[in-house]
């Protein structure tokens, strides 16, 4: 600011009842030479909505409205919620978590700082911020709100003060943001410079099929100014299937739709809304996804950005039914982890009573196509004597599923590996109910497998068996002839990013394995032939043949994360979307003798160790030097079958907090996810046309 400049105040948003923005000030004497300084926004509103990832929304019970569900926001909570879940019974946690019986609660905590000017936590509670876990999703939707409403040509100042405008001073901050989502470095050069920006400038975004990849304009940056982005979240109960979870999202697109375009506020103008920009998290990919393939819903979405998705399903929902929630991390991370793995469930008891229960988190579990329809499963016993060479040892491997992960694993009953143990399942003896709330007179096994039908069902719906074959009309806008729904894979306007790290290993393939035995077992006895006296619900089973029940021997669940990935979302599930990406994915855990942790014990009595430390285990890369993400890796492999726009494989960012904000250089890359959901959102709203105004 320069002499000859009055000094500027700036008035802070508020809102009429339909959400349009308005300014209050006083007059005052010429004398007073402070000025005002407020933003107009377009009548034209294209709000941008929010979903959470799984356990990202808060729940409430129906009946009494009591808390069910909501993460802490900081670390004593966690402390706090962590101790109180220490004592919390299997029994406890079922009855609280009932998804016919839990709803959105839309009351969680949230905190506007005083100094943000786009939005005040009145109208934040309106567009349901509060529904959603405020640490992971805060600062990003102010952050969004910031951005997308407050826009400039250049961060840096002019070289003739005089050409400095007030706007370009307010908002240089935004403006730098921006510099770099149009190709400016990190320095401050601005982006609008007369060279051209190329795919080449944005490496570090991981951009995946650079013929469809252009650098976003500044004409297109400048068309984005035409319109309003008011910010929503749209939470869901993570507990029922996202099929339920996808028909509330339609219901709250039209009411926000619906909102924007109402006169009812006197003097106020309606906005006109040509339709939603979704943004996804996780498992809100899914909603969205099903979402877009409602009747008459796929016009009112303008577009989607996923985020960090598991396309195909992630294996880590089946370890977590076996041995609970893993722990991660080291030094302070790991006192962390563990007070998360308390919250989430330590244990199958605390996790089954739960998630078999849920068609919701039985819908992340890997579908057909996980891994490219290859195993995924694999049960390793070595036979080798004492003080034998391991090359000289007899090893017997089964590797499932060949065909159909619903009934060669899931549905499993009996087997020694299956994925869910019926003692487990309703510790409180509860009725069973369908989706509805309607009393039913089943066995617990019979509800799992219910629940396992309404999740299959959904994978087909996003996933159909066939689309291994299928070809480009699919994803076009052809309709079910019976209930108008698309068939479409992905809104034909989608862009996603994903993790993919070495350093954030996620659990791609899992590997039951025992070392040691006396004897070798044939792949039927591994298989079929061995009974489960004893589990000790951390990823340790005792096991034996059945006409030697007194011979013990011990199985332990791998601890090795043996795929590139996010922590959570190995990119065996989402590789099925490139032409010919083949993840690096095994597990080498007979190299290394049986695996000590949390979840693991040497004792054939079952007893954990929660503080062994685990012995790494090694994942082998594909042949040849894999270029790391953000590299250019895997250039021009998307699939053009899915009408993907563009896919960024980002490296260093972890599954959970993929939308927090960067709070030191090693959380660089979160800066870079928000990038690409700027650039994004700006290709999106590029399609909309901007009435002439001549007219």
């Amino acid at each position: 600011m320069t002499d000859r400049d009055p000094p500027v105040r700036n008035i802070k948003t508020s809102f009429e009842k339909n959400g349009r923005p308005n300014y209050k000030s006083m007059t005052s004497s010429s004398s007073f030479t402070t000025r005002a300084a407020c933003t107009i926004q377009s009548d034209i509103a294209i709000p941008i909505i929010l979903l959470p990832g799984v356990m990202g929304t808060n729940l409430r019970s129906k009946d009494t409205q009591k808390l069910v569900w909501r993460p802490p926001n900081d670390p004593i909570e966690g402390l706090l919620e962590g101790f109180s879940r220490w004592f919390q019974s299997a029994k406890s946690r079922q009855e609280s978590m009932v998804p016919s019986q839990t709803e959105v609660d839309p009351r969680g905590w949230l905190h506007i700082p005083d100094e943000n000017l786009q939005i005040n936590e009145e109208e934040a509670k309106i567009r349901g911020w509060g529904e959603v876990h405020w640490d992971s999703y805060g600062d990003f939707m102010m952050y969004l709100e910031a951005q997308l409403n407050s826009f400039y040509f250049s961060s840096l100042p002019s070289e003739n003060p005089s050409n400095n405008t007030l706007h370009d001073r307010i908002c240089q901050e935004v403006g730098a943001e921006w510099d770099i989502v149009l190709g400016g470095d990190q320095t401050g050069t601005p982006s609008s410079s007369k060279e051209q920006k190329t795919y080449k400038d944005f490496l570090k975004w991981g951009p995946q099929n650079e013929k469809s990849f252009t650098p976003l304009s500044v004409d297109e940056h400048k068309h984005l100014r035409g319109f309003y982005f008011p910010v929503h979240a749209v939470g869901f109960n993570w507990l029922e299937s996202c099929e339920q979870s996808a028909k509330r999202l339609e219901s709250r697109i039209l009411e926000i739709k619906a909102r924007y375009e109402s006169s009812e506020t006197k003097g106020s103008c309606p906005f006109k809304v040509p339709g939603v920009i979704l943004i996804t998290h996780s498992m809100g990919g899914f909603v969205a996804r099903r979402c877009q393939q409602l009747p008459g819903v796929g016009d009112l979405i303008l577009g989607v950005v996923h985020g960090v998705m598991p396309v195909n399903g992630a294996p880590v929902i089946y370890r977590r039914l076996r041995a609970g929630t893993e722990v991660l991390g080291k030094g302070l991370g790991i006192i962390e982890s563990f007070f998360t793995a308390k919250v989430i469930g330590w244990s199958a008891e605390d996790i089954t009573c739960v998630m078999a229960n849920s068609p919701g988190a039985l819908e992340l579990l890997p579908n057909r196509h996980y891994n490219n329809g290859k195993p995924w499963l694999e049960l390793r016993a070595t036979m080798q004597k004492k003080n034998e060479k391991r090359d000289r040892c007899k090893e017997t491997t089964v590797n499932l599923p060949i065909r159909c992960p619903y009934d060669e694993i899931y549905r499993q009953e009996t087997a020694w590996w299956r994925m869910v143990d019926q003692s487990l399942i309703n510790p409180a003896k509860s009725a069973h109910h369908n989706a509805e709330g309607e009393q039913l007179k089943i066995s617990d096994w019979d509800s799992y497998l219910m629940q396992l039908a309404i999740a299959e069902e959904f994978h087909e719906k996003l996933h159909p068996s066939y689309y291994g074959n299928f070809t480009k009309y699919h994803n076009e806008k052809r309709l079910e002839p019976n209930t108008g729904e698309s068939k479409r894979l992905f809104h034909p306007n989608s862009y996603m990013h994903f993790g993919v790290d070495k350093e954030k290993k996620a659990y791609g393939v899992l590997t039951w394995f025992a070392s040691e035995l006396p004897f070798k077992l044939t792949e039927q006895q591994l298989k079929d032939g061995l009974i489960l006296p004893k589990s000790n619900h951390l990823g340790a089973l005792t096991v034996s043949l059945p006409d030697n029940p007194g011979h013990l021997f011990k199985f332990n669940i791998c601890e090795c994360k043996t795929c590139d990935g996010d922590v959570v979302v190995p990119e065996n599930s989402f590789s099925s979307l490139f032409k010919n990406r083949t993840p690096s994915c095994s597990c080498e855990a007979d190299k290394h003798g049986p695996l000590q942790g949390k979840n693991q014990s040497n004792s054939t009595d079952g007893a954990s160790l929660p503080n062994a430390t685990s012995t790494e285990c090694q994942a082998t890369e594909a042949e040849g030097k894999k270029p790391d993400p953000g590299q250019g890796q895997g250039i021009d492999q998307v699939d053009e079958r899915f009408l993907l726009k563009q896919i960024f494989l980002i490296k260093g960012p972890e599954h959970a907090s993929s939308y927090k904000k960067a709070e030191n250089e090693k959380d660089k890359c979160l800066d870079d996810i928000r990038r690409t959901v700027l650039y994004s959102i700006g290709k999106i709203a590029s399609t909309v046309p901007l009435p002439n105004r001549g007219e």
